[in-house]
Protein backbone atom coordinates (compact mmCIF):
# COMPACT_ATOMS: atom_id res chain seq x y z
CA UNK A 1 0.00 0.00 0.00
CA UNK A 2 1.35 3.41 -0.99
CA UNK A 3 2.41 5.71 1.85
CA UNK A 4 0.49 9.01 1.78
CA UNK A 5 0.44 12.34 3.59
CA UNK A 6 -2.64 13.30 5.61
CA UNK A 7 -3.39 16.98 6.00
CA UNK A 8 -5.25 16.61 9.31
CA UNK A 9 -2.37 14.66 10.84
CA UNK A 10 0.18 17.24 9.70
CA UNK A 11 -1.90 20.03 11.19
CA UNK A 12 -2.29 18.11 14.44
CA UNK A 13 1.47 17.55 14.66
CA UNK A 14 2.18 21.23 14.01
CA UNK A 15 -0.37 22.38 16.58
CA UNK A 16 0.93 19.96 19.21
CA UNK A 17 4.54 21.10 18.69
CA UNK A 18 3.72 24.80 18.82
CA UNK A 19 0.70 24.76 21.17
CA UNK A 20 -0.82 27.19 18.64
CA UNK A 21 -3.90 27.06 16.44
CA UNK A 22 -4.82 30.11 14.31
CA UNK A 23 -3.40 31.37 11.02
CA UNK A 24 -4.76 34.94 10.93
CA UNK A 25 -4.42 36.99 7.74
CA UNK A 26 -5.15 34.89 4.66
CA UNK A 27 -5.51 31.78 6.83
CA UNK A 28 -8.27 30.20 4.76
CA UNK A 29 -6.20 30.49 1.57
CA UNK A 30 -3.09 29.19 3.34
CA UNK A 31 -4.91 26.08 4.55
CA UNK A 32 -6.61 25.43 1.21
CA UNK A 33 -3.27 25.67 -0.56
CA UNK A 34 -1.69 23.11 1.75
CA UNK A 35 -4.60 20.75 1.20
CA UNK A 36 -4.19 21.12 -2.57
CA UNK A 37 -0.44 20.57 -2.40
CA UNK A 38 -0.76 17.46 -0.25
CA UNK A 39 -3.46 16.04 -2.54
CA UNK A 40 -1.18 16.65 -5.55
CA UNK A 41 1.77 14.92 -3.85
CA UNK A 42 -0.40 11.94 -2.88
CA UNK A 43 -1.75 11.48 -6.39
CA UNK A 44 1.56 11.86 -8.23
CA UNK A 45 3.38 8.62 -7.28
CA UNK A 46 6.53 10.77 -7.46
CA UNK A 47 7.97 10.05 -4.00
CA UNK A 48 9.18 6.76 -2.58
CA UNK A 49 8.44 5.81 1.05
CA UNK A 50 11.50 7.65 2.37
CA UNK A 51 10.54 10.72 0.36
CA UNK A 52 7.03 10.75 1.82
CA UNK A 53 8.49 10.53 5.32
CA UNK A 54 10.84 13.43 4.65
CA UNK A 55 7.98 15.51 3.24
CA UNK A 56 5.92 14.77 6.35
CA UNK A 57 8.61 16.41 8.46
CA UNK A 58 9.24 19.26 6.01
CA UNK A 59 5.55 20.14 5.68
CA UNK A 60 5.08 20.00 9.46
CA UNK A 61 7.92 22.49 9.89
CA UNK A 62 6.43 24.82 7.27
CA UNK A 63 3.01 24.69 8.97
CA UNK A 64 4.63 25.34 12.35
CA UNK A 65 6.32 28.44 10.90
CA UNK A 66 2.95 29.66 9.64
CA UNK A 67 1.42 29.24 13.09
CA UNK A 68 4.33 31.00 14.81
CA UNK A 69 3.66 34.18 12.84
CA UNK A 70 0.39 34.67 14.75
CA UNK A 71 2.15 34.02 18.06
CA UNK A 72 4.74 36.68 17.28
CA UNK A 73 2.08 39.19 16.22
CA UNK A 74 0.31 38.67 19.56
CA UNK A 75 3.55 38.95 21.54
CA UNK A 76 4.92 41.90 19.53
CA UNK A 77 1.90 43.86 18.19
CA UNK A 78 4.31 46.61 17.12
CA UNK A 79 5.37 44.37 14.23
CA UNK A 80 2.43 45.73 12.24
CA UNK A 81 3.84 49.26 12.60
CA UNK A 82 7.33 48.52 11.27
CA UNK A 83 7.79 50.74 8.17
CA UNK A 84 8.82 49.22 4.85
CA UNK A 85 10.07 52.15 2.81
CA UNK A 86 10.95 51.82 -0.88
CA UNK A 87 11.80 48.08 -0.80
CA UNK A 88 13.75 46.47 -3.63
CA UNK A 89 12.62 43.13 -5.05
CA UNK A 90 14.64 41.09 -7.54
CA UNK A 91 12.11 39.31 -9.72
CA UNK A 92 12.81 36.58 -12.26
CA UNK A 93 11.77 33.10 -13.31
CA UNK A 94 14.98 31.61 -11.95
CA UNK A 95 18.43 30.71 -13.32
CA UNK A 96 18.85 34.22 -14.71
CA UNK A 97 21.60 35.49 -12.40
CA UNK A 98 19.38 36.51 -9.50
CA UNK A 99 21.56 34.92 -6.82
CA UNK A 100 24.64 36.64 -8.26
CA UNK A 101 22.90 40.03 -8.41
CA UNK A 102 21.32 39.57 -5.00
CA UNK A 103 24.70 38.97 -3.39
CA UNK A 104 26.19 42.00 -5.14
CA UNK A 105 23.35 44.26 -4.03
CA UNK A 106 23.56 42.87 -0.50
CA UNK A 107 27.04 44.40 -0.27
CA UNK A 108 25.30 47.77 0.13
CA UNK A 109 25.57 48.57 3.85
CA UNK A 110 22.18 50.32 3.73
CA UNK A 111 20.26 47.23 2.61
CA UNK A 112 18.44 44.91 5.01
CA UNK A 113 18.82 41.56 3.28
CA UNK A 114 17.60 38.42 5.07
CA UNK A 115 20.13 35.63 5.45
CA UNK A 116 19.14 31.98 5.05
CA UNK A 117 19.26 31.33 8.79
CA UNK A 118 16.66 34.08 9.35
CA UNK A 119 14.41 32.78 6.59
CA UNK A 120 14.49 29.31 8.12
CA UNK A 121 14.10 30.53 11.73
CA UNK A 122 12.11 33.79 11.67
CA UNK A 123 10.41 33.24 15.04
CA UNK A 124 10.72 34.98 17.39
CA UNK A 125 11.89 38.11 15.51
CA UNK A 126 15.70 37.96 15.20
CA UNK A 127 17.39 40.36 17.60
CA UNK A 128 20.97 41.51 18.09
CA UNK A 129 21.56 38.79 20.69
CA UNK A 130 24.69 36.95 19.53
CA UNK A 131 23.92 33.73 21.44
CA UNK A 132 20.50 33.44 19.81
CA UNK A 133 21.95 34.30 16.41
CA UNK A 134 24.65 31.66 16.66
CA UNK A 135 22.11 29.02 17.72
CA UNK A 136 19.96 29.71 14.67
CA UNK A 137 22.97 29.73 12.36
CA UNK A 138 24.07 26.39 13.80
CA UNK A 139 20.60 24.92 13.19
CA UNK A 140 20.67 26.19 9.60
CA UNK A 141 24.06 24.60 9.00
CA UNK A 142 22.79 21.27 10.31
CA UNK A 143 19.82 21.50 7.95
CA UNK A 144 22.15 22.24 5.03
CA UNK A 145 24.20 19.15 5.96
CA UNK A 146 21.04 17.07 5.62
CA UNK A 147 20.37 18.56 2.19
CA UNK A 148 23.93 17.73 1.17
CA UNK A 149 23.50 14.17 2.43
CA UNK A 150 20.28 13.41 0.57
CA UNK A 151 20.43 15.65 -2.51
CA UNK A 152 24.05 16.78 -3.06
CA UNK A 153 23.34 17.90 -6.65
CA UNK A 154 21.16 20.76 -5.35
CA UNK A 155 24.04 22.47 -3.58
CA UNK A 156 26.20 22.22 -6.70
CA UNK A 157 23.58 24.06 -8.76
CA UNK A 158 22.30 26.43 -6.05
CA UNK A 159 24.62 26.67 -3.02
CA UNK A 160 23.03 27.18 0.40
CA UNK A 161 25.04 29.16 2.96
CA UNK A 162 23.52 29.90 6.37
CA UNK A 163 24.85 33.45 6.63
CA UNK A 164 24.31 34.54 3.03
CA UNK A 165 21.14 35.93 1.41
CA UNK A 166 18.73 33.42 -0.07
CA UNK A 167 15.33 33.12 -1.74
CA UNK A 168 12.52 34.95 0.02
CA UNK A 169 10.08 32.20 -0.95
CA UNK A 170 10.70 30.75 2.52
CA UNK A 171 8.45 33.57 3.76
CA UNK A 172 5.76 33.12 1.08
CA UNK A 173 2.95 30.77 2.10
CA UNK A 174 2.30 29.52 -1.44
CA UNK A 175 4.15 29.95 -4.70
CA UNK A 176 5.51 28.48 -7.87
CA UNK A 177 8.45 26.98 -5.97
CA UNK A 178 6.10 24.44 -4.36
CA UNK A 179 4.55 23.52 -7.71
CA UNK A 180 7.93 22.98 -9.38
CA UNK A 181 9.64 21.19 -6.51
CA UNK A 182 6.88 18.60 -6.27
CA UNK A 183 5.82 18.64 -9.95
CA UNK A 184 2.37 19.37 -8.53
CA UNK A 185 0.25 20.14 -11.61
CA UNK A 186 -3.14 20.29 -9.77
CA UNK A 187 -1.64 22.62 -7.15
CA UNK A 188 -0.29 24.84 -9.93
CA UNK A 189 -3.72 25.05 -11.54
CA UNK A 190 -5.15 26.13 -8.16
CA UNK A 191 -2.41 28.72 -7.65
CA UNK A 192 -2.71 30.04 -11.20
CA UNK A 193 -6.44 30.50 -10.76
CA UNK A 194 -6.39 32.39 -7.45
CA UNK A 195 -8.49 35.56 -7.54
CA UNK A 196 -6.69 38.90 -7.01
CA UNK A 197 -8.24 39.36 -3.57
CA UNK A 198 -6.74 36.06 -2.39
CA UNK A 199 -3.34 36.93 -3.84
CA UNK A 200 -3.56 40.23 -1.95
CA UNK A 201 -4.25 38.31 1.28
CA UNK A 202 -1.15 36.18 0.80
CA UNK A 203 0.94 39.27 0.03
CA UNK A 204 -0.42 41.00 3.15
CA UNK A 205 0.80 37.97 5.08
CA UNK A 206 4.18 38.17 3.37
CA UNK A 207 4.39 41.86 4.32
CA UNK A 208 3.92 40.88 7.97
CA UNK A 209 6.77 38.39 7.59
CA UNK A 210 9.08 41.16 6.41
CA UNK A 211 7.97 43.45 9.23
CA UNK A 212 8.68 40.68 11.75
CA UNK A 213 12.25 40.23 10.50
CA UNK A 214 12.83 43.99 10.69
CA UNK A 215 11.38 44.52 14.17
CA UNK A 216 14.81 44.61 15.85
CA UNK A 217 17.17 44.74 12.88
CA UNK A 218 16.52 47.29 10.15
CA UNK A 219 18.31 48.96 7.30
CA UNK A 220 17.50 51.93 5.11
CA UNK A 221 15.60 49.65 2.73
CA UNK A 222 14.51 46.03 2.38
CA UNK A 223 16.16 43.90 -0.32
CA UNK A 224 15.05 40.41 -1.29
CA UNK A 225 14.55 38.12 -4.25
CA UNK A 226 12.27 35.25 -5.14
CA UNK A 227 11.01 33.57 -8.27
CA UNK A 228 7.58 33.42 -6.59
CA UNK A 229 7.41 37.24 -6.62
CA UNK A 230 6.79 36.97 -10.35
CA UNK A 231 3.54 35.13 -9.75
CA UNK A 232 2.32 37.79 -7.33
CA UNK A 233 2.62 40.69 -9.74
CA UNK A 234 0.77 43.01 -9.55
CA UNK A 235 -0.45 41.93 -6.06
CA UNK A 236 3.11 42.43 -4.75
CA UNK A 237 2.90 46.08 -5.76
CA UNK A 238 -0.45 46.46 -4.07
CA UNK A 239 1.26 45.49 -0.80
CA UNK A 240 4.41 47.54 -1.58
CA UNK A 241 3.30 50.44 -3.83
CA UNK A 242 6.64 52.29 -3.67
CA UNK A 243 8.77 49.24 -4.51
CA UNK A 244 11.59 49.04 -7.01
CA UNK A 245 11.34 45.83 -9.05
CA UNK A 246 14.50 44.59 -10.75
CA UNK A 247 13.48 42.22 -13.55
CA UNK A 248 16.12 39.78 -14.78
CA UNK A 249 15.80 38.37 -18.29
CA UNK A 250 17.48 35.42 -20.00
CA UNK A 251 16.73 33.36 -23.09
CA UNK A 252 13.79 31.06 -22.18
CA UNK A 253 15.52 28.24 -24.07
CA UNK A 254 18.18 28.40 -21.35
CA UNK A 255 16.32 29.29 -18.15
CA UNK A 256 13.44 26.84 -18.51
CA UNK A 257 15.54 23.65 -18.79
CA UNK A 258 18.10 24.99 -16.30
CA UNK A 259 15.38 25.44 -13.68
CA UNK A 260 14.03 22.00 -14.54
CA UNK A 261 17.49 20.57 -13.85
CA UNK A 262 17.59 22.31 -10.46
CA UNK A 263 14.19 21.03 -9.38
CA UNK A 264 14.90 17.53 -10.67
CA UNK A 265 17.94 17.49 -8.39
CA UNK A 266 15.90 18.69 -5.38
CA UNK A 267 14.23 15.32 -5.04
CA UNK A 268 16.94 13.18 -6.62
CA UNK A 269 17.54 11.17 -3.45
CA UNK A 270 13.97 10.09 -2.82
CA UNK A 271 11.80 10.28 -5.94
CA UNK A 272 10.85 7.77 -8.60
CA UNK A 273 12.19 8.59 -12.06
CA UNK A 274 10.03 9.36 -15.06
CA UNK A 275 8.50 12.77 -14.30
CA UNK A 276 10.97 14.87 -16.32
CA UNK A 277 8.55 15.52 -19.20
CA UNK A 278 5.85 16.63 -16.73
CA UNK A 279 8.38 18.94 -15.08
CA UNK A 280 9.27 20.47 -18.45
CA UNK A 281 5.63 21.07 -19.33
CA UNK A 282 4.96 22.61 -15.94
CA UNK A 283 8.06 24.84 -15.95
CA UNK A 284 7.26 26.23 -19.38
CA UNK A 285 3.70 27.04 -18.33
CA UNK A 286 4.96 28.72 -15.13
CA UNK A 287 7.38 30.79 -17.24
CA UNK A 288 4.72 31.92 -19.71
CA UNK A 289 2.24 32.75 -16.95
CA UNK A 290 4.86 34.65 -14.96
CA UNK A 291 5.94 36.77 -17.91
CA UNK A 292 2.31 37.56 -18.70
CA UNK A 293 1.93 38.83 -15.14
CA UNK A 294 5.12 40.86 -15.45
CA UNK A 295 4.04 42.50 -18.70
CA UNK A 296 0.65 43.32 -17.18
CA UNK A 297 2.24 44.82 -14.07
CA UNK A 298 4.63 47.00 -16.09
CA UNK A 299 1.70 48.25 -18.15
CA UNK A 300 -0.73 48.92 -15.29
CA UNK A 301 1.24 49.74 -12.13
CA UNK A 302 1.91 53.46 -11.98
CA UNK A 303 3.70 53.79 -8.64
CA UNK A 304 6.40 51.11 -8.87
CA UNK A 305 9.79 51.52 -10.56
CA UNK A 306 10.80 48.70 -12.92
CA UNK A 307 14.44 48.13 -13.87
CA UNK A 308 15.13 45.53 -16.56
CA UNK A 309 18.46 43.68 -16.64
CA UNK A 310 19.62 41.15 -19.20
CA UNK A 311 21.56 38.17 -17.92
CA UNK A 312 24.27 38.66 -20.54
CA UNK A 313 24.88 42.27 -19.47
CA UNK A 314 25.07 41.32 -15.80
CA UNK A 315 27.65 38.59 -16.42
CA UNK A 316 29.72 40.68 -18.87
CA UNK A 317 29.85 43.82 -16.69
CA UNK A 318 28.54 43.24 -13.15
CA UNK A 319 29.88 46.50 -11.70
CA UNK A 320 28.60 48.58 -14.62
CA UNK A 321 25.21 46.88 -14.35
CA UNK A 322 25.13 47.55 -10.61
CA UNK A 323 25.92 51.23 -11.15
CA UNK A 324 23.09 51.47 -13.67
CA UNK A 325 20.67 49.82 -11.25
CA UNK A 326 21.69 52.14 -8.42
CA UNK A 327 21.22 55.20 -10.61
CA UNK A 328 17.82 54.01 -11.88
CA UNK A 329 16.73 53.24 -8.30
CA UNK A 330 17.79 56.70 -7.13
CA UNK A 331 20.50 55.41 -4.79
CA UNK A 332 24.14 56.39 -4.54
CA UNK A 333 26.61 53.69 -5.49
CA UNK A 334 28.88 54.29 -2.52
CA UNK A 335 32.60 53.64 -2.28
CA UNK A 336 32.03 51.08 0.47
CA UNK A 337 29.48 49.23 -1.64
CA UNK A 338 31.89 49.23 -4.58
CA UNK A 339 34.79 47.97 -2.47
CA UNK A 340 32.78 45.09 -1.01
CA UNK A 341 31.47 44.15 -4.47
CA UNK A 342 34.98 43.89 -5.86
CA UNK A 343 35.97 41.72 -2.89
CA UNK A 344 32.92 39.49 -3.49
CA UNK A 345 33.76 39.17 -7.19
CA UNK A 346 37.33 38.22 -6.35
CA UNK A 347 36.09 35.44 -4.06
CA UNK A 348 33.58 34.28 -6.66
CA UNK A 349 36.24 34.03 -9.35
CA UNK A 350 38.11 31.45 -7.28
CA UNK A 351 35.03 29.26 -6.71
CA UNK A 352 34.68 26.37 -9.20
CA UNK A 353 31.41 26.47 -11.16
CA UNK A 354 29.37 23.33 -11.53
CA UNK A 355 28.28 22.54 -15.09
CA UNK A 356 25.00 20.65 -15.15
CA UNK A 357 23.31 19.22 -18.23
CA UNK A 358 20.02 20.95 -18.93
CA UNK A 359 19.21 20.26 -22.56
CA UNK A 360 15.60 20.98 -23.55
CA UNK A 361 15.01 17.46 -24.84
CA UNK A 362 15.81 16.06 -21.39
CA UNK A 363 12.50 17.52 -20.25
CA UNK A 364 10.32 16.77 -23.25
CA UNK A 365 10.77 20.25 -24.73
CA UNK A 366 11.99 21.61 -28.06
CA UNK A 367 13.27 25.01 -29.19
CA UNK A 368 10.28 25.41 -31.47
CA UNK A 369 7.79 24.75 -28.66
CA UNK A 370 9.55 27.10 -26.21
CA UNK A 371 9.86 29.93 -28.73
CA UNK A 372 6.23 29.55 -29.80
CA UNK A 373 4.92 29.66 -26.23
CA UNK A 374 7.15 32.60 -25.26
CA UNK A 375 6.77 34.63 -28.49
CA UNK A 376 4.76 37.46 -26.89
CA UNK A 377 7.32 37.88 -24.10
CA UNK A 378 10.27 37.82 -26.53
CA UNK A 379 8.66 40.51 -28.70
CA UNK A 380 8.01 42.62 -25.60
CA UNK A 381 11.60 42.21 -24.46
CA UNK A 382 12.94 43.19 -27.88
CA UNK A 383 10.90 46.42 -27.73
CA UNK A 384 12.41 47.23 -24.33
CA UNK A 385 15.89 46.87 -25.80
Amino acid sequence: MKETLKFDQLMQTSRQRTKLDGFGVGGETVLEGWRRLIEAVNSSRRYDARGVEMLREEFSIRLMTELQLEQDLARFPEIRDVPIIAPVFIVNFGRAGSTFLHNLMAQDERARTPALWELWSPSPPPSCDETDREARIRAARERIELVEKWTPEVLKIHPLVAEQPDECHWLVSHGTHHALQHVALPYWEWLKGLRPDRLHQLMARYRLQIQRLQLFRRGEYWLSKSMSHLHYLPALLHAFPDATVICLHRDPRRVVPSLCSLYRSVGSGFVHSGADAELGELALDVFVDGMDRLMTAVRTCQTARFINVRFEDLIADPIGTLRRIAEAAGREYTEGWNRRCHAYLTRSDTTPRYQHNYALENFGLSEELVMTRTAAYCRWLDKLA
